[in-house]
């Protein structure tokens, strides 16, 4: 559902897997962490959605998505295909209009492997302590483990991504 959702936007594939299995390292794809929120234990911050957007970029995603439809009358994401897609598309928007994200814009246009993809948008657009700043290097290894047993799984089900860099 995920792959599917990143794949209609028009990301090129190796972006959707990409992005996929960085949607598993950040949520295992429990539906309470693709369609809900939750506080982020090492910052404290409410994680909204399947790359757990914070601060103003989870009100922007919130907006958007009721803008789409696929907010309930709760004010909660539907659970649904549509809002993986609405989810997916803003994604791609934020990712190609803000200009503080062109780092991560320009590997993904540029063809870029897995491995890098992993490092430079790890860093510049989701955000996620790779570099083990403030996270232990064990930890950082674990996600990374985690992220590539997400990748190599989609690798079976879809083919070798012939853009992979491993």
């Amino acid at each position: 559902m995920v792959y599917q959702a990143l794949s209609k936007t028009g990301l090129p594939d190796n972006a959707a897997r990409y992005f996929t299995a960085e949607i598993g390292r950040e949520g295992s794809f429990l539906d309470k962490n693709l369609f809900g929120s939750h506080k982020d234990a090492n910052n404290g911050y409410t994680n909204t959605g399947m790359i757990s957007w914070q601060k103003s970029r989870s009100k922007e995603l919130m907006a958007f998505l009721k803008s789409q439809g696929v907010i309930d009358d709760k004010g909660q994401i539907k659970q649904t295909q549509e809002a993986l897609d609405a989810q997916a598309e803003f994604l791609v928007n934020e990712l190609f209009t803000n200009k503080a994200y062109s780092k991560s814009k320009n590997a993904l246009l540029s063809g870029k492997g897995y491995k890098d993809l992993q490092q430079t948008v790890g860093n510049n657009y989701i955000g996620w302590d790779i570099a083990a700043n403030t996270l232990s290097q064990s930890a950082v290894n674990k996600n990374i483990s985690r992220m590539d047993g997400y990748k190599n799984q989609l690798d079976s089900l879809l083919g070798t991504d012939p853009a992979a860099v491993l």
